[in-house]
């Protein structure tokens, strides 16, 4: 396959087969919602722009001109005029410039744009944070800041119940006020039961890692943990001399890798073998 582009002529050789999976497991739909949250968001946190925008349609074009459309053109063309949105959605609008190339004229930008606040990398931010506020909205254990805090729930005994939950949030926590009371989380906005399911099972996988890290390290404290100072690329880092904040961050390393493998890995087709997503 040269350059990526498939077999020449558009050969039937280059294609693969996909079997179908015969279920779709809801999850699917809750891990698109959580993947997007640590790539993007396109409101200005806190709403600082308070002001709303129309954004129903209220006028159709006649013969050239703009006319108010009446109840029955609402209904037949699906208009909802009273619809609004916050204004902070939107970094640009209005005509934009233009500029010429090849002959034409051409747009700088769309007519309207959006500022995206959230880091476009994967580096699991919706779990560990974007910005110092939404950092200071992670809740770490007070006991071995390596950690997530986990809060177990009696008396459920269930195995995983017992490993605890993400605790929520209080009234001083820098959040929006309709985030209180709900699982605390570095992007805490538009949460349902999904993206609870899946913060819970990352911050759990977190911990995990961090338990097995401090067994090795208590059984070979001398050792070279396979960490390194970017500054000190060489210089091997023992075990002992790991930081419980050197280790979160190794931790939040572990799993955005784990993420990105289950996202982009499962499910993908294949020539020789079929396969399926986990998640569907």
């Amino acid at each position: 396959m040269p350059e990526g582009h498939g077999l020449p002529g558009n050969s039937p050789d280059a294609n693969c087969d996909y079997k179908k999976a015969p279920f779709f497991n809801v999850l699917a739909a809750f891990w698109i919602q959580f993947m997007t949250h640590d790539w993007f968001s396109h409101l200005v946190e806190g709403h600082n722009r308070p002001e709303m925008m129309p954004v129903g349609c209220t006028t159709q074009k006649v013969a050239g001109v703009e006319k108010p459309l009446g109840p029955d053109e609402v209904s037949k063309l699906g208009c909802r005029p009273a619809d609004r949105i916050d204004k902070s959605y939107f970094a640009q609008e209005g005509d934009p410039p233009i500029f010429g190339a090849k002959g034409q004229t051409l747009l700088a930008r769309s007519y309207k744009t959006t500022n995206n606040t959230v880091t476009a990398w994967w580096d699991a931010s919706q779990l560990y944070g974007y910005d110092d506020t939404s950092r200071a909205r992670v809740k770490r254990d007070p006991a071995d800041r390596a950690k997530f805090l986990l809060v177990s729930v009696n008396p459920h005994t269930a195995s995983g119940d017992r490993m605890g939950y993400l605790p929520v949030f209080g009234p001083f926590d820098p959040i929006n006020p309709q985030w209180s009371g709900q699982e605390a989380a570095a992007f805490p906005d538009n949460w349902t039961i999904g993206t609870s399911f899946f913060h819970n099972v990352f911050a759990r996988e977190h911990n995990v890692f961090v338990e097995a890290f401090r067994r090795q390290a208590a059984a070979t404290p001398d050792a070279d943990s396979g960490l390194r100072n970017p500054s000190r690329p060489d210089e091997p880092i023992r075990y002992r001399d790991v930081t419980a904040d050197e280790l979160f961050e190794a931790g939040r390393l572990v799993v955005s890798a784990e993420i990105a493998k289950i996202h982009t890995t499962n499910g993908q087709p294949n020539c020789s073998t079929t396969s399926r997503s986990t998640w569907v």
